[in-house]
């Protein structure tokens, strides 16, 4: 049986380097935790939108993400009458 750090240093000799072993072992492994994070932050991020969208009434009081849609979609609508 060949030691572990024989092994490391046969795949990374024979594989292209201590990147790409990092790249195909650790980033395989870190998937379901990338993807996690990702889904969290998206969902963060939706929801510290479309709380203060659907809650605020009152323009005075809107958030930037908030204001920065109501602006686009005023631009829009002025620029592109037809739904261009």
């Amino acid at each position: 049986m060949m030691p572990i750090h024989l092994c490391a240093y046969n795949v990374r000799e024979e594989t292209g380097g201590a990147v790409r072993l990092f790249g195909s072992i650790m980033l395989a492994l870190l998937q379901p935790v990338i993807v996690t994070g990702s889904l969290l932050t998206v969902i963060n991020v939706w929801n510290d939108f479309t709380g203060p969208f659907y809650r605020l009434t009152d323009g005075s009081k809107w958030t930037v993400t908030v204001s920065f849609y109501k602006f686009a979609t005023d631009f829009m609508q002025k620029s592109c009458p037809l739904g261009c």
